[in-house]
């Protein structure tokens, strides 16, 4: 079965923590920072996308060898093309104190209904924005 999961597993500790994490800043990034999660809500004080598309937020699993992984998505919200600011994320369930989380950009153009984030039901559909076929994301923690 394909899943959320299995799409993304194959990023590890160094893609999360090696500074691969945006790809082409100049035109599409993710400012953000280590935060006290306050309200249920995780922001992002800046993003730019080439595109409309969503900023969805993602826990890490660790797998006890020293390597982590993206896990689940547990929150999303739209994006427009162009610079937005302050964009809030409400993460389903909360995201502990302590941990890891990954915000990334997603696209709108793949799935079948324009405005409707059909990732987290089908991982073929408004997948993760790429440019030179990688990730736009962002590592960051719960204070």
């Amino acid at each position: 079965m394909f899943t959320a999961k299995n799409f993304l597993t194959g990023f590890t500790a160094a893609a999360l923590l090696g500074g691969a994490s945006v790809a082409n800043a100049e035109t599409v990034s993710i400012t953000a920072q280590d935060q006290t999660i306050m309200n249920d809500t995780v922001i992002a004080e800046r993003v730019v996308a080439e595109e409309d598309g969503y900023l969805v937020l993602y826990t890490v699993k660790n797998d006890g060898n020293g390597f982590a992984t993206v896990d689940q998505p547990v929150g999303y919200t739209p994006v427009n093309a162009g610079v937005t600011e302050n964009v809030l994320v409400t993460p389903s369930p909360s995201i502990p104190s302590g941990d890891r989380m990954v915000l990334m950009l997603h696209t709108d153009a793949t799935g079948d209904t324009p405005g409707e984030f059909e990732f987290m039901s089908d991982p073929s559909k408004d997948g993760p924005f790429l440019i030179d076929g990688y990730v736009t994301m962002l590592v960051i923690k719960a204070k």
